[in-house]
């Protein structure tokens, strides 16, 4: 093995550190622009969000070194409970949450702390649904009713998580899992044909999207066709996305990134939204791109966007090398999650999608999110973990497989040339074989022997003597028969 083959398995054992690494930076990045963000009063003071968002950085880093840590298929058999857990949070919200907004998605812990159940009820949805539909499941039930359990795993809580309303988090949990199930049933090939034609038709919706802005479209036309299915809020959100004006977060998300330039103004020097015009409400969660883009200009872009990519491809890497089905899967629908949120947020703030509400992994400010984003990272990591000491311990037994002992080593030597004498008779047996078929061959041809030996004895009397068919040599479209001696010349009348 050379220096270069050595380093390139050292880098694949270490998928998981570089992600870790990648996450780490996210993190750091994120502090530094909510701290620049995080502005109150009139003197233009610094909040203590960023300090919050510390604090679950701390947290999430604890979950992330604990998952991983553990064999992730040691949560298999827990993974019913938990789920049953996140759906009873889900439905206590519901009914009993605190409305803030308009919407149910909180739970008040001590009255200070804000928690959004619909972070951990995806994160556990998402896992059961994959170990439900592995080999590991222990239920052995009839296939459809086993498919129709699958798929009651996954939408019982997008349901749920529908009617808070948070319809972005519903929607990236159902795409996690279509992409799962293509994942688990389909071949690659189909895979990568279905993302072809979705990249390609999201580019034609583009098209088409220029073309309608272009033209006067009455609110009251898309509000009164999407009422039927949307909320209030969301229907606006629609009208705004086609009009050729769109909504103030929008546009002002746009002017924060044109007005950066190539390397931003600076640090905490962003007027756009220091003086509100990106309001500070989202300037910090959904649009802290747009906030990357004014304060560190395209340069700053172009890091964020090569840590993003850098992360989605090591987590599918790990899902491509993971052994364990399972495994596979969950490490499949973690970077689908994270792959999700980053394209919508990125489309929503350039004003390529509706604004629909979806952070930035490990940038955006949300405790929750942040938190189990980052469990799911170390849930990665053991995943990558295991797949690398089950390569480990193959190569192991490879290279302890035992050597011929030395007693059979020297009696092969030995017999050598007894062998090769028996080689030698048994051919010129053949050759003997060979010729003596030869010989019959040539006497059948002059009619001196019988096709297939002597004739039968005749047939009683009152019986009708049957002629057995001979067998036409092949023509040429014909495969001709396959002979156990391929080197003897077979007669035309032995070929029976």
């Amino acid at each position: 093995m050379n220096r270069l083959e050595s380093m390139e398995q050292v880098t694949r054992r270490s998928l998981d550190w570089l992600a870790c690494f990648v996450v780490a930076a996210l993190v750091t990045l994120s502090l530094i622009y909510i701290r620049s963000t995080d502005i109150v009063g009139p003197n233009f003071e610094i909040g203590t969000k960023w300090l919050w968002q510390a604090v679950w950085a701390a947290l999430g880093t604890a979950l992330l070194l604990s998952a991983r840590s553990i064999d992730y298929r040691l949560l298999g058999p827990a993974l019913f409970a938990l789920y049953a857990v996140c759906v009873g949070l889900l439905l206590y919200v519901y009914f009993c949450g605190p409305v803030i907004n308009g919407a149910r998605r909180w739970l008040l812990l001590c009255g200070v702390i804000s928690v959004q159940p619909a972070g951990p009820a995806r994160f556990v949805t998402l896992l059961t649904f994959c170990y439900w539909i592995s080999p590991k499941c222990p239920f052995e039930l009839p296939k459809l009713l086993h498919r129709a359990i699958a798929y009651a795993i996954l939408f019982t809580p997008a349901f749920l998580i529908a009617i808070e309303p948070a319809g972005g988090n519903a929607l990236t949990l159902v795409l996690a899992g279509f992409v799962i199930e293509l994942v688990h049933r389909a071949p690659t090939s189909v895979v990568r044909r279905i993302l072809i034609y979705a990249g390609l038709g999201f580019a034609l919706a583009q098209v088409e999207l220029s073309w309608v802005r272009g033209r006067h479209i009455d609110p009251e036309i898309v509000r009164e066709a999407y009422d039927w299915w949307f909320y209030g809020h969301q229907t606006n959100r629609v009208t705004w996305f086609l009009s050729e004006a769109g909504c103030w977060n929008g546009k002002q998300s746009v002017l924060s990134i044109m007005s950066g330039g190539l390397t931003g103004k600076g640090l905490g020097q962003g007027f756009l939204q220091a003086l509100g015009y990106l309001p500070r409400g989202v300037s910090s969660s959904d649009f802290i791109f747009a906030v990357v883009g004014e304060e560190s200009g395209f340069v700053g872009c172009a890091v964020v966007l090569c840590l993003y990519g850098t992360l989605i491809t090591l987590g599918y890497a790990i899902a491509a090398r993971a052994r364990d089905p399972f495994g596979r899967l969950a490490a499949t629908g973690i970077t689908t999650i994270f792959a999700l949120h980053t394209l919508v947020n990125l489309l929503m703030v350039v004003r390529m999608c509706p604004i629909i509400g979806l952070p930035l992994p490990f940038l955006s400010k949300g405790g929750t999110f942040l938190a189990m984003s980052m469990l799911g990272m170390g849930v990665l990591a053991s995943v990558h973990r295991q797949s690398v000491k089950a390569e480990l311990a193959n190569a192991g037994e490879r290279e302890a497989a035992p050597s011929p002992p030395e007693g059979v080593h020297q009696a092969v030597l030995t017999c050598g040339p007894f062998l090769r004498v028996f080689v030698e008779f048994t051919q010129s047996g053949l050759d003997e074989c060979a010729e003596v078929l030869e010989a019959r061959a040539a006497a059948h041809a002059a009619g001196l022997l019988f096709p297939l030996g002597p004739p039968d004895d005749p047939p009683p009397s009152g019986q009708r003597k049957t002629r057995r068919r001979r067998r036409r040599p092949p023509t040429s479209r014909q495969a001709a028969p396959q002979r156990e001696f391929p080197n003897f010349p077979v007669p035309v009348g032995e070929a029976d």
